[in-house]
Parts: structure tokens; C-alpha cells; sequence
């Protein structure tokens, strides 16, 4: 079921609004893609940068006597954990999961799960870094 609960989320953008749940604070920038033909579930205060494809489906191409565009979808979920930020003109294939707090640097194409808290990035995307995270009230007084 569709459910944008304070979200800034474009839904002209978004294929088969069924299968996509937001979590409460996800912010989506400007043309982002959602084809959800598979269900796509993403976490509270979640970041998805702009010009970011998150695609559960795909076309199938095993019988060449039929056009590839008359051979269905095939696909599986995608989920996003919370506190989770893609950077912009990321791509996200079927089957991923990305975990809680998780980085995705820009431009990255993700086809593997990816463990909270780490930082992947690169075509296609593999882990570059731990970055650890540092707890609300660390991140409220590092600025003072």
C-alpha cells in the first residue's frame, strides 16, 4: 500500500504507488524515479539524492523469437533501512537491501545487499569505507 507520511515525495514519479511504503522524513530530491514492480519499502528519515533510480523490476530476454518489451517483468523487492542516504543519480537494482544508515556516494549503481553503516560507492557499487556513526547528541554538540 502507498503511504507518504511526511514526505516530499513527487508521486507523478513514482510506477505502481501499491507496492512503495515511506517511512515517516524521507525526502526525495528532484527527479527521482520509483518503478515499483515489486514492492519497495523505505525507512524513516531516509535520504535519496536527486535524479535517483530505485527499480524493482526487469525485463526478461531468454526467448529471442519474442521482443524484449513483450516479455513481462520480472523482479524482487528493494528496501531501504532507515537514516539511509543515497547520493544523487544513484541506481538501485532489484533484490537490494540497504541497511540502516547506510552511504551510497553518488552516481553509484547498487546491486548487492549493503551491511548497515557502511559506505559503498563506484559501477557497480562495493564497499569503500566504515564510517562509524556517531549517536544524535554527538552529532548536536560536534558543531558547537
Amino acid at each position: 500500500m502507498f503511504s507518504k507520511r511526511r514526505s516530499n515525495l513527487d508521486c507523478r514519479r513514482v510506477r505502481r504507488r501499491t507496492l512503495l511504503n515511506l517511512a515517516e522524513n524521507v525526502y526525495c530530491g528532484r527527479n527521482v524515479y520509483i518503478g515499483a514492480y515489486q514492492p519497495i519499502s523505505i525507512g524513516q528519515n531516509s535520504l535519496i539524492g536527486a535524479y535517483s533510480y530505485l527499480i524493482s523490476g526487469n525485463h526478461p530476454f531468454s526467448d529471442i523469437a519474442v521482443p524484449i518489451r513483450l516479455q513481462g517483468y520480472e523482479g524482487s523487492p528493494i528496501t531501504i533501512g532507515s537514516d539511509a542516504w543515497l547520493g544523487c543519480q544513484v541506481v538501485v537494482l532489484p533484490g537490494v537491501t540497504i541497511g540502516d544508515g547506510a552511504v551510497i556516494a553518488a552516481g553509484a549503481v547498487v546491486n548487492k545487499n549493503v551491511p548497515a553503516y557502511e559506505v559503498w560507492g563506484g559501477v557497480p557499487a562495493k564497499k569503500s569505507a566504515i564510517e562509524e556513526k556517531f549517536e544524535f547528541e554527538d552529532w548536536f554538540y560536534f558543531n558547537c
